[in-house]
């Protein structure tokens, strides 16, 4: 791997020996532009080497040099900040925790954020006050890991406003506020107020991805929580391959979905794995997106759809589609129409025309004009059935 920078391709060599020179080489000559550039390919280093990379780099600090990790402070990296805190908790001093708490005051964000790091493993009540008020910071790291400080002080004051503001009236981006800091809280009784915000808003993948942070798919599945799985995986595959990646997507999958969705006598889950085929199969064939796949990817992808077709073939993919577009579950809804044909006409245009929902009539609507099935009459049938005129302008926009 070519990081283009020396220290760093020897860092992750193969060789054992040039592993470790190149760790104590960083540490001891306190190469921050090496730390910063392995922050900024990050992304792009396999997991298993990533947790070599620190092990070495753990591994090259020790009482003599343990001083020079605050020079690396000023670079904050959440896959590698053990590497700073682990050995300032193991050599902990008077001189560091003086240095810590300075910096926890008068640091620079990303400074902040290691700090707090350091009393999530090291408790002061100094540091709690702090956490109050570096939850509102605009830096994101360290906003979160204030939020976690609150949780390890068990300081539920702030909890106990995010449920309220998530159960209230207030606007969206209060309620998305709320979502980002219960998840981060990671108190439990935060998941249902949460999930019942997704069950508002169902195609919302962030709130989705916000509570596998807070129980993810094994334990939900352990619980056999058969409405949250099903409504938490829709929200996800529904926004693959646009927000939500072929990784991820997997890796749920592999986690226990799949299995789940095969054992469950549900025509949802029915829905969703003809769904996860047909938007696998549309991702690997649109050029947009299968660019983004390396070879490898696409020829998981590729055997995924193939296990999904075998796995659909004793669907009845009409009876799913029937079923589902006269329930009131309105993600079970937008699926089925993606996934309908020309036969599903007259039961869309019923649904369009008894829905209350300016969504679903929209989706409808779209979805015979898509098919080239949009009829005139029926347009004039659905403009009666809509009270608000920006929404009609919408659905007259179709016939044009």
């Amino acid at each position: 791997m070519d990081l283009g920078y020396k220290t760093l391709n020897n860092l992750t060599s193969k060789d054992f020996s040039l592993q470790k020179q190149a760790a104590h080489l960083i540490v001891d000559f306190k190469d921050v532009k090496a730390f910063k550039i392995l922050e900024e390919k990050s992304e792009f280093i396999f997991d298993f080497i990533k947790d070599k990379i620190l092990k070495n780099l753990i591994y090259a600090v020790n009482k003599d040099n343990v001083l020079n990790l605050f020079d690396f402070m000023k670079v904050y990296s959440e896959d590698f900040k053990d590497f700073i805190i682990e050995p300032l908790i193991k050599y902990n001093s008077e001189q560091i925790e003086e240095k810590i708490l300075n910096l926890l005051e008068t640091g620079s964000d990303e400074e902040k954020t290691y700090a707090v790091h350091f009393y999530l493993k090291n408790k002061n009540e100094k540091a709690h006050n702090f956490a109050k008020e570096y939850i509102k910071s605009n830096y994101m790291s360290l906003r979160t890991a204030a939020i976690k400080l609150l949780y390890e002080y068990r300081d539920k004051e702030e909890f106990y406003k995010a449920l309220k503001v998530i159960q209230s009236d207030k606007d969206d981006y209060e309620k998305m506020k709320a979502v980002e800091f219960l998840a981060a809280y990671g108190d439990k009784e935060g998941f249902d107020p949460v999930f019942n915000y997704l069950k508002e808003n169902p195609t919302n993948e962030i709130i989705a991805s916000n509570l596998l942070s807070m129980k993810d798919f094994r334990e939900l599945i352990s619980e056999d929580n058969q409405n949250t799985i099903f409504g938490i995986f829709s929200s996800l595959i529904w926004n693959f391959p646009d927000n939500i990646t072929f990784e991820e997507i997997n890796y749920y999958l592999e986690d226990g979905v799949l299995d789940y969705l095969l054992e469950s006598d549900n025509d949802f889950a029915g829905l969703l794995l003809i769904y996860t085929k047909e938007k696998l199969e549309f991702a690997v064939s649109d050029e947009a997106y299968s660019i983004d796949f390396t070879k490898n990817l696409l020829q998981e992808a590729k055997n995924l759809i193939h296990q999904l077709n075998s796995m659909t073939d004793y669907i009845n993919k009409d009876e799913i589609i029937t079923i589902s577009l006269n329930s009131k579950n309105k993600i079970k809804i937008l699926i089925s129409l993606h996934i309908s044909d020309k036969n599903q006409k007259e039961s869309v245009e019923k649904l369009a025309l008894k829905s209350d929902d300016n969504e679903i009539k929209i989706a409808c609507t779209n979805f015979l004009k898509e098919k080239g099935i949009l009829e005139s009459n029926f347009l004039s049938e659905l403009e009666k059935t809509v009270k608000n005129e920006t929404v009609k302008v919408l659905i007259n926009s179709f016939a044009i």
